[in-house]
């Protein structure tokens, strides 16, 4: 058995673990943005056409992040109480 064919053909771990600290560290940054309020980072790392279905809305879809804006501006917290 010749496994040098297996070595020319499987990709190298590296650029997964790369991208998978990549995706960590801006998961973080988005988290640390909704936790202090900053919607200016927050908006940069969301895509502007994002949508969801969130409690606040009623089980609405809502599109883009105008609606997360409004939180944001009225200091209200996201979490459900």
């Amino acid at each position: 058995d010749d496994l040098s064919s297996f070595f020319l053909f499987s990709p190298p771990p590296f650029p997964f673990a790369a991208r998978k600290q990549e995706v960590i560290k801006v998961t973080e940054q988005l988290l640390e943005a909704i936790n202090t309020g900053d919607f200016e980072t927050y908006s940069k790392l969301c895509d502007p056409q994002i949508t969801a279905f969130e409690p606040a809305a009623l089980g609405n879809l809502v599109e883009g992040v105008d609606f997360h804006k409004f939180y944001f501006d009225n200091g209200l917290s996201l979490s459900t109480t």
